[in-house]
This record gives structure tokens, sequence and C-alpha cells, in this order.
């Protein structure tokens, strides 16, 4: 049996991955960015666009987050969020729009 939403929300902390809360209350349709963070330095890695954010970051087909924490890297935003965590930065995912 796989994670659910969750227990990804929470491994992904753990990894230094914060994620909007604010997913488990509704489908959110947004324009998002993922910034990776370190001490007074911040700056956006990826901008996206989704109709379901939820699904777009923790889905198990393709969401960015579920395939970093799978191990899958070799996709573009997996791939950012690896290499920028092991740079020691930490991740933020932010809603910046509207879709």
């Amino acid at each position: 049996m796989g994670m659910t939403n969750k227990q990804k929300v929470g491994m992904a902390n753990e990894r230094g991955i914060d994620l909007p809360l604010e997913i488990f209350d509704r489908d959110i349709v947004a324009v998002y960015g993922i910034f990776a963070k370190k001490k007074n330095e911040e700056f956006c890695i990826y901008v996206g666009k989704a109709t379901n954010l939820r699904a777009r970051l923790l889905g198990s087909s393709s969401g960015h987050v579920h395939l970093y924490l799978n191990n899958y890297v070799t996709n573009l935003v997996p791939k950012l969020i690896d290499q920028h965590l092991q740079a020691g930065y930490r991740i933020e995912v932010r809603k910046i729009g509207r879709a």
C-alpha cells in the first residue's frame, strides 16, 4: 500500500521540502513556484501551472514531490529538487498566482 498524501508531506518536510498545507483543504488551480532557500539567499528554480496542485505535487504517476521521494529524479523538476537539496538548500513550494 502506498503512502497517504499526509505521509508524503511529512516525509517531504523531513527531507527539506515545504509544501502549502492548503492543498489538503480543496483542489487548487494555480500557478506555482518552487524556490530554493538558504540563509539570506532565495531564488525560483521552477514555475508551473496546475489544475490540481495536490495531484501535481503528490500524485503517484507524475507528482514532482512524489517522484523525488521515490528516488525517481530523472525528470526535470525532481532532478532540480534533488540537486538543490544536496547543495544545502531547503525547497519551498508556493502558490504565486491563479491559473
